[in-house]
């Protein structure tokens, strides 16, 4: 992980209220990426990140 990607993981996690790494992680290469979805077995924790961003991504659970 680069500097400027542990900067925007961390902003993720401080406007989410979440602080779990991995999911900031996770929702912040989906943004970078332009994905469309995001498969996760922790669809609530990916949810609360994404829904700080103002962005859109569909969130499958498994």
């Amino acid at each position: 992980m680069s500097a400027e990607q542990a900067r925007r993981v961390g902003e993720l996690a401080g406007r989410s209220g979440h602080e779990d790494i991995f999911d900031g992680t996770v929702v912040e290469g989906a943004l970078r990426r332009g994905d469309v979805v995001v498969v996760t077995y922790n669809e609530s924790h990916i949810q609360k990140v994404l829904g700080s961003t103002g962005r859109s991504v569909r969130v499958e659970a498994v």
